[in-house]
């Protein structure tokens, strides 16, 4: 640093979506914005939205009173001009949060952005003959886009169903084969390939799977896990597995809903933080910003020599073991982790399925070790009956498609054949990507800090 001193970067990992108050807190000056000479954000916003300082750097241009009276984002009032896209809008009201945008004041004082422009980004993927996927790109509408977001989208109804029948379709996966700039079909390994290359002998036995095996989405959700190999998956069933069945059995269908939106969110870190323009280029401007404005500013303050000069860097979770990387590559290190509860889930225990103050666990800090530690014999007896019936309803429902397939044969049918296999597919295709969402911890310990806590 120009003075002498030493200089502090709070690396803040956020999730685009949570409880009001996880947002908030970012709107509290005494709480954190009191703490640092400068917070750098993450936004993808039109040039047409930002104003330069003397120093260069750039934030938001605040709207006038008059001019967005009416339009405050939060019950707070303060004033912001900008708004999330219809789809993070919904998919925020879906699960009872708060969209990231709605919920923190960017134009706050000393807030500067520190991301690509909207037009920046164009031409990013115009180098790389890649389609921008960014909303309202090629218009004049002030838009905003935030990496992580694109976790909670999916791919088309028809497409994702053709699309599991040949390669998995996983949470881990997802994001890896639908971004822009990775479109690449997920690895797999089998049998040491034999003869036939990994992916093919892998999608040979898929195909297998599905056309005669009883409950097929289970041997598919085996045959993902053993066989993939970028992305590996690192866990085993899911610490979220148990307390989505407890909700559902007890009739909280929107306490499961976000649980598993929770684990897809954390499922789709590792195969996301691997886009090379989403999370990669922008990682550079982003690094790059921060120690130029932030030298900027040390060399116009009055600080006394030694000093230490602290800032924040808001970006999504997907991005920061990157972050992390470089800043230790400039000589940083990391000195403390903590965790803030982006929103929890009331979850009543097996036993007690009235909600009641002593059958409820907290699911917060997206550690998920509630539910990691020791296993209750109540869960063990739990697994031991839910799944035996499971697989038997799937064996008595491909006994009776089997049957009724026979019956159409020998009748002449063969509209009726092609209905009841695709039928049949379809269900359980629906039943693979429903449990493929929360029965398997498919990047298991994400480690978005590059390190154990």
């Amino acid at each position: 640093m120009p003075n002498g001193g030493k200089s502090i970067i709070d690396l803040h990992s956020q999730i685009h979506f949570g409880d009001v108050s996880y947002f908030e807190f970012y709107n509290n000056y005494e709480e954190f914005g009191s703490k640092y000479n400068n917070i750098f954000y993450e936004l993808i916003v039109s040039e047409n939205s930002l104003q330069v300082n003397p120093n260069g750097s750039r934030c938001l241009v605040r709207q006038r009173d008059d001019a967005s009276k009416g339009k405050t984002n939060t019950s707070s009032g303060w004033n912001n001009p900008i708004a999330p896209t219809l789809t993070d809008v919904n998919t925020a009201n879906a699960y009872n949060l708060e969209c990231q945008l709605n919920g923190i004041d960017y134009t706050q004082r000393n807030w500067i952005h520190c991301d690509v422009t909207r037009e920046e980004y164009d031409a990013i993927l115009e180098s790389t003959n890649r389609k921008s996927s960014l909303p309202g790109s090629g218009s004049g509408s002030v838009i905003w886009s935030l990496a992580s977001t694109s976790i909670a989208s999916s791919l088309a109804p028809l497409q994702g169903f053709m699309s599991a029948l040949f390669r998995p379709l996983t949470p881990s996966t997802v994001m890896s084969t639908s971004s822009p700039s990775t479109q690449n079909t997920p690895s797999q390994r089998l049998f040491s390939n034999l003869f036939l290359q990994g992916d093919s002998l892998a999608s040979f036995f898929r195909l297998l799977l599905w056309s005669f095996s009883p409950s097929p989405e289970v041997s598919i959700l085996l045959l993902d896990w053993s066989s993939l190999v970028d992305p590996k998956p690192t866990g085993m069933i899911s610490p979220v597995f148990i307390p989505v069945m407890e909700s559902l059995m007890s009739g909280n269908l929107i306490e499961a809903r976000r649980l598993i939106f929770a684990q897809m969110l954390v499922s789709g870190q590792t195969a996301g933080g691997r886009d090379v323009n989403l999370v990669g280029k922008r990682n550079s401007v982003a690094v790059e910003k921060v120690m130029t404005f932030s030298e900027a500013v040390e060399k116009e303050s009055d600080q006394p020599l030694n000093t230490t000069a602290r800032c924040a860097l808001l970006y999504g979770a997907m991005h920061c073991q990157d972050l992390q990387s470089r800043f230790e590559r400039m000589g940083y290190s990391v000195s403390n982790i903590e965790w803030r509860t982006a929103w929890s889930v009331s979850v009543p225990t097996i036993g007690s399925l009235i909600g009641t103050s002593t059958g409820e666990r907290r699911v917060g800090n997206l550690s998920w070790g509630n539910f990691a530690i020791d296993s209750d014999p109540k869960e063990v007896a739990f697994g031991l009956v839910i799944v035996p019936i499971y697989l038997l309803i799937g064996g008595l429902d491909w006994m009776d498609t089997i049957h009724s397939i026979a019956q159409s044969l020998d009748g002449g049918n063969t509209l009726d054949v092609v209905f009841l296999c695709g039928f049949y597919l379809l269900r359980h295709i629906a039943m693979y990507l429903g449990l493929s969402k929360f029965v398997v911890e498919w990047d298991g310990d994400v480690k978005l800090f590059g390190r154990e806590d």
